[in-house]
């Protein structure tokens, strides 16, 4: 009977570990993807456009060997 419960403890605690694992991965791809993604597009989009002010400015080009 102490067998018994001590697999029905151990089967609780999995459970429960189980869930929380499952809301971290939730709350991942939820809340902290679309963050990381958003700061890519930034990171990317400033350098576009240094990248077409230093252009601009001086006149970068193809380089002929």
């Amino acid at each position: 009977m102490r067998r018994k419960r001590r697999a029905q403890s151990i089967l609780e605690y999995t459970l429960i570990l189980s869930a929380i694992i499952a809301g971290i991965i939730f709350a991942a791809k939820t809340m902290v993807r679309p963050a990381v993604e958003q700061s890519f597009t930034d990171a990317t989009d400033s350098m576009n456009t240094m990248t077409s002010k230093f252009n601009t400015q001086v006149g970068g080009g193809a380089v002929t060997p």
